[in-house]
């Protein structure tokens, strides 16, 4: 997905890779999440819409998905009965609320919970 900050002009391409199939799932993960974006009517090199963003939704949208990949990175190299664990504890106890910043908060809070060597190295601390 190719977004632009309206303000600055920047462009970036944004990506969320999900660890376990190897897609790249960001277009759903905005999708999911309400985002209403607009676009330019020009196109990428690759023909994609070239959706455009407020200074603030850029910085926005651009951090979301860089704590979402961290998550989804840490979460891929748990181990099967802690990834259980934690998806027991997602559904139970992060669906009550519906703030995107919010709930990364606290799975990544959630993550820093299990074995701290997992995540040397990536920012989880």
């Amino acid at each position: 997905m190719t977004i632009k900050n309206i303000a600055t002009g920047e462009k970036t391409t944004l990506t969320l890779i999900d660890p376990a199939s190897g897609q790249n799932w960001v277009n759903d993960f905005i999708g999911n999440n309400n985002a209403k974006l607009n676009w330019e009517e020009n196109e990428d090199k690759k023909g994609n819409k070239i959706w455009l963003l407020s200074g603030d939704e850029y910085d926005f949208w651009t951090d979301i998905i860089d704590r979402q990949q961290s998550n989804d990175d840490n979460i891929a190299t748990l181990s099967a009965k802690d990834r259980e664990d934690f998806y027991t504890w997602l559904i139970e106890e992060a669906t009550g609320g519906n703030d995107l910043d919010d709930c990364l908060c606290e799975v990544t809070e959630k993550l820093k919970g299990y074995n701290r060597n997992v995540f040397k190295n990536t920012g989880v601390s």
